[in-house]
């Protein structure tokens, strides 16, 4: 069997976040950010700089 592609790999965990996500249950987003990221969203007035 051959080895999926980088895009293939991206599309596959976005596309199952995202069913999850459609399900009520995020969780599979943030196991796909870092760490240390960093998240804007305009309905909030302050970042969120992480995980923890």
């Amino acid at each position: 069997m051959e080895n999926p592609s980088v895009t293939e790999t991206i599309i596959a965990l976005e596309t199952a976040a995202l069913q999850a996500w459609n399900n009520g249950d995020p969780s599979p987003f943030l196991k796909l950010y870092s760490d240390d990221f960093t998240y804007f969203d305009p309905a909030h007035q302050w970042r969120i700089d992480s995980i923890k």
